[in-house]
């Protein structure tokens, strides 16, 4: 009996060094930075300011704390340091003003244990700047910039309103089916043939990237998902989604399931964004 209670007073004692330890570590890091920090709220050892924040409502728990210590300003979400923009004026003086300053991106540690901080989403620095110089040119030669780029969202589009035309007026959620023509333009685009909507290739794929994204969107991982930068497909993405709607108004009539003021357009809050509800709709033919 004597041994076990000294066993347990020896693992109670150097669990208690042990946070102590980690204390006078993590309070020696913070003051050695905080100097060249903005001002923020006093964080905790080890858990930083996490209890000052919602994590089901982080954008408006960040925004309270601007009014306090202003548009810019430091954070620790748990030992990591978060310096947070806020305001358009803030926000724009960093990343549009000065944007090759602020143009690096954090670490995502499930991609950077098999990136290795290589390839064009996760690099950064002057790597990153020579592999968006070359994907530009090479995007260039596949189409971008050039009619032909048109002319593949011209067709799939033809294809998108073929399938749109099933649904009969039925009520129907267009997530999924949108999710399979863009893929299906990159696919063009790339290897020069697209896929039939019910390939079970394609649904898989679309279905693992929607998974991910889906762990991405939680709060947590919204915490730890790299900023946003300059998007290489950003003026496709715009020219799909013009010629998509055009397309979509002059053949369709949308109604939705019930009257339009009770159609809820709050946004379901995901960590630091906003996503919008899942919805139906009915498309009559015009």
């Amino acid at each position: 009996m004597p041994a076990a209670a000294f066993t347990i007073d020896s693992m109670s004692t150097a669990i208690l060094l042990l946070l102590l330890a980690l204390t006078c570590v993590f309070l020696m890091l913070n003051s050695r930075g905080k100097s060249r920090l903005p001002p923020g709220p006093r964080p905790l050892p080890l858990l930083g300011n996490l209890l000052q924040l919602r994590s089901q409502d982080m954008l408006t728990s960040l925004t309270k704390l601007s009014k306090v210590y202003g548009s810019v300003y430091t954070v620790y979400l748990g030992p990591r340091r978060v310096v947070v923009l806020s305001g358009y004026q803030t926000v724009k003086e960093a990343l549009v003003d000065q944007g090759d300053d602020f143009s690096g991106r954090g670490d995502y540690p499930t991609f950077l244990n098999f990136t290795k901080g290589n390839g064009l989403a996760f690099s950064n620095g002057d790597r990153w700047k020579a592999l968006r110089r070359f994907s530009i040119q090479i995007l260039r030669n596949f189409g971008m910039g050039k009619k032909s780029i048109e002319e593949r969202i011209l067709e799939e589009g033809r294809f998108l309103l073929a399938e749109l035309r099933k649904t009969e007026g039925k009520p129907f959620d267009p997530t999924f089916v949108l999710s399979r023509s863009v893929s299906n333009i990159i696919c063009s685009v790339i290897f020069g043939s697209r896929f039939d909507y019910d390939d079970e290739r394609l649904l898989t794929i679309i279905r693992l990237i929607n998974d991910n994204f889906q762990i991405m969107s939680t709060p947590w991982g919204e915490v730890r998902r790299p900023s946003r930068r300059v998007c290489l497909g950003e003026s496709l993405a715009r020219m799909e989604l013009f010629l998509y709607l055009t397309a979509i108004l002059q053949n369709f009539s949308l109604q939705p399931l019930g009257a339009p003021e009770d159609i809820d357009l709050t946004p379901l809050s995901s960590g630091l964004g906003n996503l919008p509800r899942p919805f139906q709709v009915c498309l009559r033919a015009r």
